[in-house]
């Protein structure tokens, strides 16, 4: 048995920070965003952003969930390998991330994050402690943004919209939405 104590809104507001300051050790702009195609992707705001180039990542926020023991278990749906099968062929980074705590203190004081690829097979619960290669390091997460292909706005608004019906939807729209992370080289 395990139970959630937050959800993966909650569990953004440390993986996001965390995912930045990864990012900023080795690129120069690191541009967290939550697009929506009326806001960031219309005429106007994209004639403003600044950018000419830069790399993507998807990150896909997971919450953490608490075994009887005390471990910190996480769910890697398979929808989101679906998603980084179609962000492959675009040169797009996918990854999962999960803040490393028990509880909401622990969380206020989160300095670990769990980087998990977003491919492959996992069971419902997999511990975060024991998912061998399929977490990654910090090098491995730069190392893997630094080989995607360089995109415009334009071409992330094509992918956003090509990717809108991929994984699962509800009322609100999907029922998983990464955050984004625009990054330029130095």
């Amino acid at each position: 048995m395990a139970t959630s104590f937050i959800s993966e809104h909650s569990a953004e507001f440390v993986l996001v920070p965390s995912m930045k300051a990864l990012l900023e050790k080795r690129f120069s702009i690191v541009v967290p965003i939550f697009p929506w195609l009326s806001r960031e992707f219309g005429n106007q705001a994209k004639s403003s952003h600044g950018f000419s180039g830069f790399y993507i990542l998807a990150l896909f926020p997971r919450r953490p969930k608490i075994s009887d023991e005390g471990d910190v278990l996480v769910t890697i749906n398979s929808e989101l390998s679906v998603y980084k099968e179609i962000a492959l062929k675009h040169g797009i980074t996918v990854l999962a991330g999960c803040p490393n705590a028990t509880n909401l203190r622990e969380l206020a004081t989160c300095d670990e994050c769990a980087w998990i690829d977003a491919d492959g097979y996992y069971d419902y619960l997999e511990n975060i402690n024991c998912l061998g290669g399929k977490r990654l390091t910090d090098k491995d997460v730069i190392a893997s943004v630094s080989r995607g292909e360089v995109h415009t706005m334009e071409s992330l608004e094509e992918f956003i919209r090509e990717t809108r019906y991929v994984l699962p939807a509800g009322f609100f729209g999907m029922r998983y939405k990464p955050v984004y992370f625009l990054v330029e080289e130095h």
